[in-house]
């Protein structure tokens, strides 16, 4: 061993793990042998940095299991950089609204590419991944479920801002039209030719419902759907 080396700098590489571990580190294990990160062995390896990219690139495994335990709120000394908008953390708790890996990639687009390319995809075990299911009964977002959900919301600006997944399902099969409750800021600005010119930004039905939930319901209330003829119907 290099005499040099100061004995809280030596490290060892975990088998085939890509972060280097302190020779002082605790953790405890699996019962297939891997090591675990701790709450206590993971703020003492934090404690080693005083910038959080730091403890990011040089100590991964450490820095993952914190972000998905909640603990990297704790290491209040870690300073924190501009990493662009999506960071591992942030990543990660965008993916936790989702129940399905194909909802997460199609209403979080930018955290799903950015969470792919960097293999975070792996630690999002609760993600169901049904990509040969071709029902949309297969999605998280049922009726009942958008219903629900659409239950915390008094103005659809809120539920389309904070439950985007859910909202887009909603609005995708006009169920919007019966959350009664649910106010929205544009309803009685919705007349025939703002309607009419809402709809034919789209060549579909399904796209303008998606797309302008709004008009799109009050299209169907009155009836007036019936003459956006360039409006290909719902598949």
């Amino acid at each position: 061993m290099n005499g040099s080396m100061n004995e809280c700098d030596i490290a060892r590489y975990n088998g085939t793990d890509d972060i280097l571990l302190s020779a002082g580190d605790t953790m405890d294990m699996h019962a297939n042998g891997k090591r675990e990160w701790t709450y206590g062995s993971a703020l003492a390896e934090a404690e080693k940095y005083t910038k959080l990219k730091d403890f990011r690139e040089l100590s991964s495994r450490a820095y993952r299991a914190s972000c998905r335990n909640g603990w990297l709120k704790d290491y209040s000394w870690l300073e924190r950089e501009g990493c662009g908008k999506w960071s591992y953390d942030k990543c990660y708790q965008e993916s936790t609204k989702y129940a399905y890996m194909p909802d997460f990639r199609h209403f979080s687009r930018g955290a799903y590419k950015k969470a792919r390319k960097m293999g975070w995809l792996a630690d999002y075990k609760w993600l169901i991944d049904y990509s040969d299911a071709t029902s949309e009964g297969h999605l998280y977002w049922t009726r009942e479920r958008c219903f629900i959900e659409a239950k915390r919301f008094t103005t659809l600006r809120a539920f389309r801002e904070e439950s985007p997944a859910a909202y887009q399902i909603a609005a995708r099969n006009n169920w919007i039209s019966g959350y009664e409750w649910i106010r929205s800021e544009r309803m009685y600005y919705l007349t025939f030719n703002r309607c009419y010119k809402a709809a034919k930004k789209y060549s579909s039905v399904d796209d303008f419902a998606a797309g302008s939930p709004e008009a799109y319901g009050k299209a169907v209330r009155e009836k007036w759907i019936k003459e956006y003829e360039w409006l290909s119907p719902s598949i």
